[in-house]
């Protein structure tokens, strides 16, 4: 009997001693858990935190190159518009010159401009009243100027059309005057020797206003019984 208890005492202390083992293994992987849930969090947070910041560098570099594009568009506008820029850049940043950048008091020259705008301003309601009078003067003036354009316009077409009849009966009389003075010269010339013919032509390839020239020919019996031609 005592053997049996002994043995049995034996066996309870086996397994309380490997219980312990256990709860004590447990309470290590619980420990390693929590650790390993704490740090996970931490990656997380560290995570969602790079997210954050990698959203915000994104949205700066998106709105540094949408600077950049307008900085470039603008430059190339002003290059497009103002002529003197390219023979002056290279001076740009230069010390000692008007274009030394470190020495211009940025904050100074923005009051400076402000107040020449409000100059300009003020000096464009004045400017801009006397524009107007005298844009209106202009104007009347411009209006006045058509009419007297359409009028000189309407009256030189109608002395085109004069100078075009004027010359058309020029040239009819002419021709008719031509032909007459032709059939009368040629039949005087023909009374004169027998047998020869004589009359006013045109100058070759132009017409009858530039001029005649006299074209004879003949045919005629001559002392001797010789003919002339």
């Amino acid at each position: 009997s005592s053997g049996i208890n002994a043995e049995s005492q034996s066996v309870r202390e086996a397994l309380a001693a490997e219980l312990g083992a256990q709860r004590e293994l447990i309470q290590q992987c619980s420990a390693e858990i929590e650790n390993f849930v704490k740090e996970q969090k931490a990656a997380e947070k560290l995570i969602s935190s790079c997210g954050i910041k990698l959203k915000e560098l994104t949205h700066k570099l998106s709105k540094l190159n949408k600077e950049a594009s307008e900085a470039k568009q603008q430059v190339q506008y002003y290059l497009n518009n103002y002529e003197w820029i390219a023979s002056e850049k290279q001076y740009f940043g230069q010390k000692d010159t008007a274009y030394d950048f470190e020495k211009q008091d940025l904050k100074e020259s923005d009051k400076k401009l402000e107040r020449l705008k409000a100059s300009k301003e003020k000096l464009s309601k004045n400017v801009n009243m006397r524009a107007m009078h005298l844009l209106g003067e202009a104007e009347k003036r411009y209006i006045d100027l058509v009419k007297r354009k359409d009028i000189v316009t309407n009256d030189k077409h109608k002395i085109n059309k004069v100078i075009k009849e004027l010359d058309e009966k020029k040239n009819r009389a002419v021709r008719r005057a031509w032909e007459q003075v032709n059939k009368d010269f040629g039949s005087i010339f023909s009374t004169l020797l027998p047998g020869a013919r004589v009359k006013l032509q045109t100058l070759e390839g132009r017409p009858v206003t530039d001029g005649l020239e006299v074209k004879v020919s003949a045919n005629v019996y001559i002392f001797g019984g010789e003919t002339c031609y």
